[in-house]
């Protein structure tokens, strides 16, 4: 056999076991694509709850207190506002709770065991409300230019009902937090609605 043919024999082996190699080395199609089977996504673990006194944002929503001083500032109105706890012995559907009449009992300021007899059922609270003030810390809030203000007991109807649900314009509030002013409402109870930390609602909270 003659020089070139044992050349071309040995170079046809050699291409033929590199085009083999090549070809038992290339993953094929479906082992590149990842096996989901039976693998379970992770769950994100729920976040720990809140009490609702901690997550509530003072500065956005609804809360009740006393207003020592309605202002103007530089162009703008205001109001300071020390916020308190209202309290009832009964909720929003007349169901019973004695919330008021218990904390009361729990601070020790008003009513005592011994003769609120809670254990029976019965409420301390003459008027069904209790007061808390345990942060007496003053807040001061921006007045919406088109805040909207109720009241319930500044004025009668003819037949000596207090004209509740009135509302009265920012000046004649304003007015009723002056030094001279003699007004019960001066020291009434109020909530105020505010959004984006500037007040938009003002409602006296009627107390008996």
């Amino acid at each position: 056999m003659s020089k070139i043919l044992i050349a071309i024999l040995v170079g046809s082996i050699v291409l033929f076991g590199i085009a083999t190699y090549i070809t038992s080395k290339k993953p094929s199609l479906k082992n590149d694509i990842p096996v989901l089977n039976n693998v379970t996504p992770e769950t994100p673990s729920p976040s720990p709850l809140i009490e609702e006194s901690e997550a509530y944002d003072p500065t956005s929503g609804k809360r009740i207190g006393f207003i020592s001083k309605v202002y103007d500032k530089n162009g703008k109105r205001f109001l300071d506002i020390d916020f308190i706890q209202w309290l009832t012995d009964s909720d929003e559907n007349g169901v019973q709770t004695l919330a008021a009449s218990k904390a009361c009992v729990e601070d020790g300021d008003e009513c005592s065991k011994e003769w609120c007899h809670l254990e029976e059922g019965l409420p301390c609270m003459p008027n069904g409300f209790y007061i808390r003030n345990k942060d007496p810390k003053i807040m001061s809030f921006e007045i919406s230019k088109n805040v909207d203000i109720t009241v319930d007991t500044l004025t009668h109807r003819t037949n000596g009902d207090f004209n509740s649900g009135q509302k009265i314009s920012y000046q004649t509030f304003k007015n009723l937090f002056t030094e001279n002013s003699k007004s019960y409402l001066k020291s009434a109870l109020y909530w105020i609605q505010t959004t984006n930390n500037v007040v938009d609602e003002i409602s006296e909270q009627y107390r008996p």
